[in-house]
């Protein structure tokens, strides 16, 4: 994959959010500025918008960005990618923020200052655990290591689309729940809070042991995945 293919992977995933903005927007029509009490897929706008673009993220850092210089970087490894990867979480908040500071607008004439900000910052909260949970089960050092392909995607990425909805629903009814009065938005916080925290935790749990790291990942044959070249194995 090039870093081209990587951009076409960012622009996917902006371009979901987009459109699941627009239809939210064209299915309530104007009158969804002048509700007291805007429906749960008017709180989805954001979510899904901040989730897309993550999403993104953690497909385009799977991309080495420059795979001839891969050797300069075996030359001076430490053997710890912890800081490395928080940089780089660093940076992806940073373009979290920037939507957000983006969509305040919008948030503000849906819902009003008040609850536009807050709004905000529980995204802000969501995004920084989904980050972490984007790259819990990842070990390769982003932009660098060798790109290795879905070996199911007929599988992941359906069941992938179908999470992020359910995840940009679900937090979107708890978002419109919890900020109808200020005990329920303190509740809220509390509980987004909790799950950041536990997330962040289980993640530096994980990275605690050292462990190598492949530089030149290669997709499995198509014999290994399917069992033959152990059966060719065996029977010689």
């Amino acid at each position: 994959m090039t870093p081209d293919e990587a951009a076409g992977g960012r622009a996917l995933a902006v371009a979901v959010g987009l459109t699941h903005a627009l239809m939210v927007l064209a299915q309530n029509g104007r009158h969804v500025f002048e509700m007291q009490s805007p429906p749960a897929t008017v709180f989805a706008i954001g979510i899904m918008s901040l989730l897309s673009m993550l999403i993104g993220i953690a497909y385009a850092v799977r991309v080495p960005a420059a795979p001839a210089a891969n050797w300069t970087i075996r030359m001076t490894w430490g053997g710890d990618e912890r800081r490395y990867t928080t940089g780089v979480k660093r940076a992806a908040m940073v373009l979290v923020a920037v939507l957000l500071v983006l969509m305040l607008p919008l948030h503000m004439a849906l819902f009003g200052t008040r609850i536009a900000l807050v709004h905000s910052l529980f995204g802000l909260v969501l995004a920084a655990a989904a980050l972490d949970a984007l790259f819990l089960f990842t070990r390769a050092l982003p932009f660098a290591c060798g790109y290795v392909p879905i070996e199911n995607p007929k599988i992941v990425w359906p069941a992938g689309f179908a999470s992020l909805l359910l995840v940009t629903y679900e937090f979107a009814r708890a978002a419109r729940w919890g900020l109808q009065t200020p005990t329920r938005a303190i509740v809220g916080a509390l509980a987004l809070a909790a799950l950041a925290v536990g997330v962040k935790t289980i993640d530096r749990l994980r990275r605690r042991q050292r462990r190598p790291v492949n530089f030149e990942g290669r997709p499995a044959p198509a014999t290994q995945r399917l069992g033959l070249f152990e059966h060719v194995t065996t029977h010689d």
